[in-house]
């Protein structure tokens, strides 16, 4: 019975926490709007998605620092997982990440690219990250690049997988998280890549105990997909980087694991 109250609370606790995550960004996206038409201003998508982005940074950076005090008085470790070094192998993993995502994404669209869900995914994401001039693409990238994986890792590896953990195993943490990552994008090619995306990561972030690698590791990731638009040419390029990337990003992990076992 208490088994079964865990799992109502983690169920409950996680569909509130989606909604409210996004009851969070509309009414952000909705305020932005109404104060610039107010002054006489329009105010594009991209701008809107980066000015929310920032919002949420600074909303983040407060809540945070109140909940860090009791947790750290009840639990006796931090709120967000921390450390002052940062190995370079983040990156590498980063560069694994993408090349998992490129297998995910051409098996999808060589099994079903035809299809009517698909089509109107690929023509969603088309239009969501369209940018009309050079400072409107300066602003895109940024948005991605920077602020998307600072916002999302805080929440998801951050709260959500710290909270999930008090019900679950780290694997059972991991798996839940990457779900809620997944569910959170709205969109089946963005949401099937963010399942694998947020497992890779949730798990790294609890062998390693670091909320900048996993940044960096999701940065890494965005970085090349946005790089991967360029040009046929550079494409290539980033899907060969990510094939070796992911080839380490393997090899580290069974690493990782051995010595898990070895100290076990």
């Amino acid at each position: 019975m208490e088994g079964l109250v865990r799992k109502l609370k983690l169920i409950v606790f996680s569909v509130l926490f989606i909604l409210g995550f996004y009851i969070l960004e509309i009414g952000l996206a909705v305020f932005g709007l109404v104060g610039f038409a107010r002054n006489g201003y329009s105010l594009s998508v991209v701008y809107l998605m980066a000015l929310v982005q920032i919002i949420k940074i600074f909303i983040l950076y407060f809540f945070i620092k109140k909940k860090s005090k009791g947790y750290e008085k009840k639990y006796q470790m931090a709120y967000i997982k921390t450390k002052p070094t940062i190995r370079p192998k983040a990156f590498l993993i980063g560069l694994g990440a993408y090349g998992l995502a490129n297998i995910i994404m051409s098996t999808i669209l060589a099994l079903f690219g035809n299809t009517p869900l698909i089509i109107e995914n690929m023509e969603f994401l088309n239009e969501a990250f369209a940018a009309s001039s050079l400072l409107e693409n300066i602003v895109l990238y940024i948005d991605i690049i920077i602020l998307a994986p600072i916002v999302e890792e805080f929440i998801f590896r951050g709260i959500y997988a710290g909270e999930v953990r008090k019900y679950l195993s780290i694997n059972g943490t991991i798996f839940m998280t990457a779900l809620a990552f997944g569910i959170f994008h709205m969109n089946i090619l963005q949401g099937i890549n963010a399942f694998f995306l947020g497992g890779l990561i949730t798990y790294f972030y609890f062998r390693r105990g670091n909320i900048y690698e996993a940044i960096i590791i999701h940065a890494t990731n965005n970085l090349l997909a946005s790089l991967s638009e360029i040009s046929d040419l550079v494409n290539n390029i980033t899907i060969i980087g990510g094939l070796i990337g992911l080839f380490f990003t393997i090899k580290i992990i069974r690493d990782i694991e051995r010595s898990y076992k070895s100290v076990s």
